[in-house]
């Protein structure tokens, strides 16, 4: 089972693009057996974000599958080095069972649970920010928006983004906080697996404590919180009713459409710059491509000179893409 990451750096000159790239094809191979060919991009993937670990987990994975059981727990203990936390996952994917029994993978095993517990225990105190719409008693059931900061980000910025729209809605804002804090008050998104468990974890908080109606939780991101909404959206589609991703990269590796026919659709509104990476913005298009031919209602708003940064200046289009997702 591959696992899947989102960009965690902002400065260095990586081609998100190509790592999408790689990403997907390393997908496709894994899907279709081709393993030393997922050995092959993984390779070329690592030289790109070398301290990733679900891509370190998925080398792993391609070398047990290949046979190659010294690789396998190589690259095993380096996801683990690097902070892999998915302890369920690797004690029982099936594609490691090369190297299960291994006394080497078990000294591994041990140190991705200790990293389980210790991110279990940093997103339970990661707590997030909230605003409640003017008037708000709890006596009807109110839609959720619950929107991801960027890389560098804060919750409070992300959430002070949706403040007056969620007002007009009657719709109450949640912004999760990463526990990736990368300077002071400021955080990053590490990985998609991160995202989720953060963003459900503090979802099932929300609805044990307040009255959300469930048919209208709204999922958005900016920028890499944007990438992290693509995936978790479309991985939880029996939860959000509507994404929109504003300045994000699509990588289909992790953010296709649902594959069962029975899946709930998702309506799925994107926001970009015309200015902002061009691979970036194409990325967009594909996503309209992809979204339409698997049946999912999908919009996508390109902004003239606009670059990588939040549309303030086009208010009326950001309201556009919340009732189009709220089905107003």
């Amino acid at each position: 089972m591959l696992a899947y990451a989102t960009a965690t750096t902002a400065n260095e000159p990586i081609d998100f693009g190509r790592l999408g790239r790689l990403r997907q094809r390393m997908h496709d191979d894994y899907t279709k057996g081709n393993y030393h060919r997922v050995i092959q991009g993984g390779l070329q993937a690592v030289e790109m974000t070398p301290y990733d670990p679900s891509l370190l987990y998925n080398l792993a994975v391609g070398y047990a599958l290949s046979g190659d059981r010294e690789n396998a727990l190589l690259w095993f203990g380096r996801s683990a080095n690097a902070g892999f936390k998915y302890w369920q996952r690797a004690a029982s994917d099936p594609d490691l069972a090369a190297i299960r029994g291994d006394p080497a993978y078990d000294v591994v095993l041990t140190r991705i649970h200790l990293n389980t517990d210790r991110f279990e225990d940093r997103a339970a105190k990661a707590e997030p920010i909230i605003i409640f719409p003017l008037g708000y008693d709890g006596s009807k059931p109110a839609p959720l928006i619950v929107t991801l900061h960027g890389f560098g980000g804060t919750p409070e910025w992300a959430a002070s983004l949706w403040d007056s729209l969620a007002t007009e809605v009657g719709a109450i804002v949640m912004a999760p906080r990463s526990i990736h804090r990368i300077a002071r008050g400021r955080y990053q998104w590490m990985d998609v697996e991160d995202g989720e468990y953060v963003v459900l974890d503090d979802l099932r908080w929300m609805r044990q404590r307040y009255n959300i109606d469930g048919d209208r939780i709204i999922l958005t991101g900016y920028s890499q919180g944007g990438a992290v909404a693509f995936a978790v959206g479309m991985r939880n589609t029996r939860l959000f009713s509507g994404i929109i991703p504003v300045a994000a990269f699509y990588d289909p590796a992790a953010a296709g459409a649902p594959r069962k026919a029975s899946a709930r659709r998702p309506r799925v509104f994107m926001l970009i710059g015309e200015e902002d990476s061009p691979r970036t913005v194409e990325s967009n298009r594909q996503a309209v491509e992809d979204y339409s031919a698997r049946q999912i209602e999908v919009r996508l708003k390109v902004f003239p000179g606009l670059g990588h940064a939040w549309p303030i200046e086009h208010i009326n289009d950001v309201r556009a893409a919340l009732e189009f997702v709220l089905q107003r």
